[in-house]
């Protein structure tokens, strides 16, 4: 995978979500994504490594948010929430 990008549809909860990438080769991107934007690269076929992935607003408050990422070494990784690096 080259790109992502991540929405929260909620109209009962305010917030949003907040993501960023570590693309092959560059690191990590310097700035959060957040609401539909693209995080990564397109057309570049630098894949995404490891991403972070976190709440915001009121659905921080009361959500969590889990993820876990797929390494072509080794399979399914363990599940990261709230921000942490998968």
């Amino acid at each position: 995978m080259e790109a992502i990008k991540l929405t929260v549809d909620s109209e009962e909860i305010i917030g949003g979500i907040l993501y960023r990438s570590h693309i092959q080769r560059q690191g990590w991107e310097s700035s959060w994504k957040s609401n539909g934007v693209m995080s990564g690269t397109t057309g570049q076929a630098l894949r995404l490594e490891a991403i972070q992935i976190q709440l915001t607003g009121e659905l921080a408050e009361h959500y969590n948010i889990y993820y876990r990422v797929h390494s072509q070494m080794f399979g399914w990784m363990g599940w990261a929430k709230n921000g942490e690096k998968a």
